[in-house]
């Protein structure tokens, strides 16, 4: 593995996010061992593949797996980890997505999550899910190539859906000009639900990136992070949000960062831990295509640097972003409590076994240490390819 050799002051100025860069760690440290044009390699080659593959996979195995549940065709769900549709391709303990997601964002409900490339500033696609009742039932995506949908213009501005971003300031103004648009677009592809809510989820590409992280409370640390990007760290703006916010979405994203998170692993896994899942294919593309990525990030955290257990995740201090003279400096750093991170030699499995994702009797109460983690997996895998452990 390389040494760490580029600092803040090498990101272009021209870049319109620099300042929110250091607050996605694993993207950080990417850019502090390859520097710049590593980064923008990743935003070229890998935002399509990672975007429709992998979402096309996992938002059909969340459909199937939600009714093969709901049917009773699934034993034992409080010990699978599903897909969920909102947000995309994430992870929820199979018997409470009904619940969580209705209690979430309603009965019958549209979401479109739009991601806004970095270095362009541009609506690059958009995918939007529909639930039932709380359950998943369709999904459809447009990509960049798209151009009769993401050069429609706006009936009152005459801006491009596309180049919205770029003409106006703040996700939260961009947001509802996308969704004047995008209301109509649900309405054309699915009129039989012309009638159910409809929100959107519109957010900056480095700040939703959420591929690199290797638990669900790391996950949902950094969506914490998007949310209150603005109000916490004094970031330009929110790396990320919801139009209009689902209120108790909005309600717990006021609490400080361990709250957040506790909440949010109460409604998706009861508090249990689940370490990172990656397709097949995806972890061939890694390595195939951006090695590094793979050495720095997956190679060597589950081999070398660790998982952090939860109690651990929770009580992380992350750098003042508020203080412009860290910018000068070489690095920010994220100061764990004590105690030797969830290893390889832990669950003991391979690299390629332990990325099927692994399921928990491990929360936040559950002291560094304290317990033989591979006595503690319950499954490993996800949805229908679940293999139960105890």
């Amino acid at each position: 593995m390389t040494e760490a050799k580029f600092n803040y002051s090498d990101i272009p100025d021209t870049q319109p996010l620099k300042r929110y860069f250091p607050l996605n760690r694993t993207l950080w440290i990417m850019f502090r061992h390859y520097g710049w044009a590593h980064i923008k390699r990743g935003f070229e080659q890998g935002s399509e593949f990672l975007g429709y593959e992998v979402f096309k996979h996992r938002l059909n195995e969340a459909i199937k797996t939600a009714q093969e549940v709901i049917n009773g065709r699934i034993k034992q769900p409080e010990k699978i980890i599903a897909f969920t549709l909102f947000p995309p391709g994430g992870f929820i303990r199979a018997d409470l997505q009904q619940g969580s997601m209705k209690l979430l964002y309603g009965e019958s409900v549209d979401v479109s999550y739009c991601g806004i490339r970095d270095d362009t500033m541009e609506l690059s696609y958009i995918l939007n899910g529909h639930l039932e009742d709380g359950i998943p039932v369709d999904w459809w995506m447009i990509g960049p190539d798209d151009t009769d949908i993401l050069d429609r213009r706006h009936q009152k501005y005459g801006v491009k859906l596309r180049d919205l971003p770029k003409k106006f300031k703040g996700l939260e103004n961009v947001g509802w000009k996308i969704r004047d648009i995008l209301l109509d677009i649900r309405n054309e592809r699915t009129p039989q639900w012309m009638n159910s809510a409809y929100q959107i989820g519109v957010g900056y590409g480095t700040m939703i990136h959420l591929a690199y992280e290797m638990s669900n409370y790391e996950g949902f640390g950094k969506i914490y992070d998007m949310l209150a990007a603005k109000r916490v760290y004094k970031m330009p703006d929110v790396g990320f949000i919801y139009i209009p916010m689902p209120q108790l979405i909005q309600m717990i994203a006021f609490m400080e960062r361990p709250f957040f998170i506790l909440r949010s692993m109460g409604l998706n896994t009861q508090h249990k831990l689940f370490t990172a899942f990656l397709e097949g294919f995806v972890q061939d593309f890694f390595k195939e295509q951006f090695p590094e990525d793979w050495n720095l990030i997956f190679v060597n955290t589950w081999a070398k640097t660790g998982i952090p257990w939860p109690i651990q995740t929770l009580g992380c201090q992350l750098p003042n972003y508020r203080d412009d003279k860290l910018y000068g400096k070489s690095d920010f750093e994220w100061k764990y409590p004590p105690g030797k991170f969830i290893t390889l030699e832990d669950v003991d499995m391979t690299l390629e076994e332990a990325l099927e994702g692994i399921f928990y009797d491990i929360d936040h109460t559950t002291e560094v240490g304290s317990v033989d983690v591979k006595e503690s997996i319950i499954s490993t895998g996800v949805g229908r390819d679940t293999k139960f452990k105890k």
